[in-house]
């Protein structure tokens, strides 16, 4: 598995990695502090960003804010929540996609699942739920417009509902 760390702007690096044939990236922000959009998913996040992180001198995670409750995006949290005490920011829909992992999983395969063969659709489910994690409780929630400042770095939230309910772009 390929991963690279891009530096993107002074205080602002995206760990690259091959997931499946879509990628995933987690940006990582910030000097003192440091918040992590999204968490990868579970196997990632423990097998590859706790090293990468180590790697990178990476200490602590302060925040971590959440585009939306995809398996590759949510699994993580509860490993970084435990290790690091990380705050978690995320739309109310992703916190109850976390807490309802049947209810992600029809909402992100949708009609697809009817042309699935039930086998190949047990491996599936079984998979995302294992790659999800544990459900978890948020601690600010984030909607469109939400300001976050990282150091002296604003950020501000847009709707990016589409993909799944409660997704948000910075």
């Amino acid at each position: 598995m390929s991963t690279e760390v891009i530096n993107v702007a002074e205080n602002i690096d995206l760990i690259n990695t091959q997931y499946y044939d879509i990628g995933l990236g987690i940006v990582v922000i910030g000097n003192e502090s440091k918040v992590i959009i999204d968490a990868a998913t579970n196997d990632l996040a423990s097998n590859l960003l706790l090293p990468m992180f180590k790697k990178l001198g990476i200490t602590n995670i302060d925040k971590i804010i959440l585009t939306h409750g995809d398996h590759d995006h949510v699994g993580g949290v509860v490993i970084f929540k435990k290790l690091f005490g990380s705050k978690i920011l995320a739309s109310k829909e992703t916190e109850n996609y976390t807490k309802n992992p049947i209810a992600a999983f029809y909402k992100r395969f949708g009609y697809a699942i009817k042309f699935i063969p039930q086998h190949l659709l047990e491996d599936l489910e079984k998979n995302y739920y294992a790659e999800r994690g544990e459900g978890f409780t948020v601690d600010d929630y984030l909607d469109e417009n939400s300001e976050i400042k990282i150091g002296a770095m604003p950020f501000f939230t847009i709707n990016m509902e589409g993909h799944i309910d409660g997704a948000l772009g910075f």
